[in-house]
């Protein structure tokens, strides 16, 4: 019986201890605008939570206390989203009246989420490729939905802040990022981290352009890019063709850029991808280790 006690009160004790940090931060961003202490604020939620019986969460009640005080809620009506950026897509344009707005995808994780975002305007664009597996924080953002999935929109308006490293753990221990295995890949849309077995390595040359890396065509006696045009001097690059396997399959997989190192056949890697088709897009590798052998 005292054991179910202590742990009621435990319990009783995380609750009003979490009530408390939500309203530390939104009396920090409403404060220079209503004419009341901290203290007042508080018993004022207090007040309006008894009336309701705790029917309502607190950060709903403190919103409605700071609107009817004539404070602009529109950055607290949401919570704000804590998170690693694991992915940033491609740098596109949107167009509007005349002007021309940068945006692209980026997938937020964190112990519990996986958080499909778009974010919009030159600055945060830069900045969400810049904190790519950092930490930040997103705030004053909206929802919106795009082809059946919910996108945490992040626009001019929204903030974006680094966190400390100690705010939340590393990439490799974010459940959301992992994949069950290469099969549940092939299924998904984005990147995912997955521990896999390399089977077979071929490293292979090609002509890139020298100024955005992309592959070029040979036409009469020139090499082309599709984006710079002739090209005088290829720059040579390697691509990495690898045959990777666990215990769903086995699949090709592909890596332009330098690995770790060279010689993973054999070894058990740590990475991060994408399916394009059939084949798997390596972005990153995070660790290598060797397999035993097995004793007979």
């Amino acid at each position: 019986m005292w054991l179910k006690m202590l742990e009621g009160t435990f319990r009783r004790g995380a609750k009003v201890l979490s009530r408390s940090l939500i309203l530390e931060e939104i009396w920090e961003k409403i404060k220079d605008q209503i004419p009341i202490s901290k203290e007042e604020f508080f018993d004022r939620v207090t007040r309006l939570a008894r009336r309701l019986n705790w029917k309502a969460n607190i950060r709903a009640l403190a919103i409605v206390v700071a609107k009817e005080l004539g404070a602009d809620v529109s950055s607290i009506l949401v919570e704000p989203k804590k998170g690693r950026i694991l992915e940033v897509g491609p740098v596109r344009i949107t167009r509007s009246r005349g002007e021309e707005t940068p945006y692209c995808i980026f997938v937020l994780v964190n112990e519990d989420e996986r958080l499909w975002c778009v974010v919009f305007g030159a600055e945060n664009v830069e900045k969400v490729r810049q904190l790519e597996e950092k930490p930040v924080l997103i705030e004053n953002y909206t929802l919106t939905s795009v082809r059946g999935r919910t996108l945490l929109r992040v626009t001019e308006r929204s903030k974006i802040t680094e966190l400390d490293e100690e705010e939340l753990p590393p990439i490799l221990q974010l459940k959301p990022a992992w994949a069950e295995n290469l099969k549940s890949m092939t299924q998904a849309r984005g990147a995912f981290i997955v521990s896999v077995l390399i089977l077979e390595e071929e490293i292979m040359e090609y002509p890139s352009c020298p100024y955005c890396k992309r592959s070029l065509d040979m036409t009469d006696s020139e090499w082309l890019c599709s984006v710079h045009g002739p090209i005088d001097q290829p720059e040579m690059r390697k691509v990495y063709h690898y045959f990777v396997a666990d215990d769903s399959g086995t699949y090709p997989a592909v890596f332009f850029g330098d690995p770790p190192q060279e010689g993973l056949a054999g070894k058990r890697v740590i990475l991060k991808g994408y399916f394009k088709d059939s084949e798997l897009q390596i972005m990153k590798f995070y660790e290598i280790e060797e397999v035993e052998e097995i004793e007979e």
